[in-house]
């Protein structure tokens, strides 16, 4: 299945990469055992699993960061996952808009 967030690579490169079909199926996916690909929506689901101790004595790195284990919950990954994968598109043309950036709702989720 061809899902890969950022796709193939846009031509010429594609097409100039010889040996791709060493290391990716010809939609873009990476093949299995090729490239360690880590969704970005377990990225963001794995933060703040292995923080380690507060980069302070205090504990308290300001008022902009997030305690050290912070945890991101199910919609927020979702959300912010979904936009990330859209603004990362390799395809200009299939990228998100910036008028669907500027009214993306995880924004509305995150500054309630």
């Amino acid at each position: 299945m061809c899902d890969s967030t950022l796709g193939k690579l846009p031509d010429p490169w594609w097409g100039a990469f010889k040996n791709r079909h060493k290391w990716f199926e010809e939609c873009g996916n990476p093949k299995p055992g090729r490239v360690n690909k880590t969704p970005i929506k377990q990225k963001l689901a794995d933060i703040g699993r292995r923080d380690g101790p507060p980069a302070t004595a205090s504990g308290d790195d300001g008022s902009m960061m997030e305690r050290s284990g912070t945890r991101l919950d199910e919609v927020e990954i979702r959300l912010l996952g979904d936009f990330l994968e859209k603004m990362l598109r390799l395809q200009p043309q299939d990228k998100i808009k910036m008028s669907e950036v500027v009214a993306y709702p995880w924004f509305a989720f995150h500054w309630q």
